[in-house]
């Protein structure tokens, strides 16, 4: 698959339109199963990280994911807009998750990653769930100004780090989730419990996270995400990341896209995560997936060669770990590598 690449006209907004883009800013912003603010905009949507404003592909200004979400925490709302799991969010903290690849480091510097994963089986029991999510990333570290505690730094650099550097992260990720999504004024209707796919953003910080519409895919289907670091056309230093992920066993499905105006040049990620399982409200093991195993397949991993539109692959810096154990209910989770390009989550297998 190529680098993906696409301009976003600009378009004045008018008064009427901001009242009635300012209604579904609200309705578009909920409490998700990690108890994090869940901002959802429709397909090809951008969102600028500096000032928190969302614009659809037409140029027509949307919403303000920062003021939606500080909105809603003043509300004093902690219940997710997801029929059948309602009892997510700052109450029901479990939360478990298995890496089946975990690569990068410090001196790394990914600005390409594309993969291909299958939709798998629902859980056994949906009653003992809330979601399940399967998903692949990039993520990185972004740093604010000199500190010597945590106090001194701001919501979206949280941390005092031992540099005395305040830092928080972002990540991107193309995502795969069995749920039962909530309405929102500018996605279509959901189809009720099943498996879905979207685009998203998360960082640190009250803003909240951003993510597309969910779209419906079936059970088996191949999905693929790619997130590719390009340029705005404005000042050639590559300052975007474009964030994709499609059905490729349904033409009729249109790959759905985020954009990420990052206001800083050369964003690029220090970490890549291929094949992530994470479990919300699990109260029992059978709320897992039926399936013993999931398969991820790497296609690209790419990192900055000279500059940052140098794209050199570095799959063998891949390495293999699992991150699982010391949640309740105790399951029994398993990560391996199966052949040299293509790693999977394997032994997904429960006990209580």
């Amino acid at each position: 698959m190529g680098k993906l690449i696409r301009r976003l006209p600009c378009v004045f907004v008018g008064l009427s339109t901001f009242l009635l883009v300012a209604h579904a800013e609200a309705q578009a912003a909920h409490i998700g199963e990690d108890g994090r603010c869940v901002y959802v905009v429709p397909n090809h949507s951008t969102v600028y990280t500096d000032s928190g404003d969302v614009y659809a592909k037409d140029g027509t200004f949307l919403g303000n994911n920062v003021t939606a979400c500080a909105a809603l925490a003043e509300s004093g709302s902690t219940t997710s807009t997801s029929p059948g799991v309602s009892e997510d969010g700052p109450d029901y903290p479990t939360y478990v998750d298995a890496y089946a690849l975990h690569t990068g480091g410090w001196n790394n510097r990914y600005n390409y990653m594309d993969s291909q994963w299958f939709v798998p089986t629902g859980p056994d029991n949906r009653s003992h769930v809330g979601s399940l999510v399967f998903w692949n990333g990039l993520e990185g570290f972004v740093y604010g100004g000199a500190c010597t505690t945590d106090a001194q730094c701001s919501s979206n650099t949280p941390s005092c780090d031992p540099g005395g550097t305040c830092e928080g992260w972002r990540l991107i990720q193309p995502i795969l989730k069995w749920e039962s999504p909530g309405s929102t004024p500018m996605c279509p209707p959901p189809a009720g419990w099943g498996a879905y796919i979207f685009a998203e953003y998360a960082f640190t910080g009250a803003a909240g996270d951003v993510q597309t519409c969910p779209i419906a895919v079936s059970l088996y289907d191949w999905i693929e995400g790619t997130m590719a670091m390009i340029d705005d056309n404005s000042g050639g230093d590559g300052d975007e990341w474009l964030i994709q992920v499609q059905d490729n066993s349904n033409s009729e499905i249109e790959p759905q896209q985020l954009d990420v105006r990052t206001g800083s040049a050369n964003p690029a990620m220090q970490y890549a995560l291929l094949g992530v399982q994470e479990v919300h409200s699990l109260t029992a093991c059978d709320g897992l997936s039926t399936d013993s195993a999931n398969y991820f397949y790497l296609n690209t991993l790419d990192q900055e060669g000279s500059s940052w539109y140098d794209f050199e692959n570095v799959q063998d810096l891949v390495t293999v770990t699992s991150n699982w154990g010391g949640w309740s209910p105790s399951c029994s989770w398993g990560a391996g590598a199966t052949w040299e390009g293509s790693y999977w989550l394997s032994d997904v297998t429960w006990a209580d």
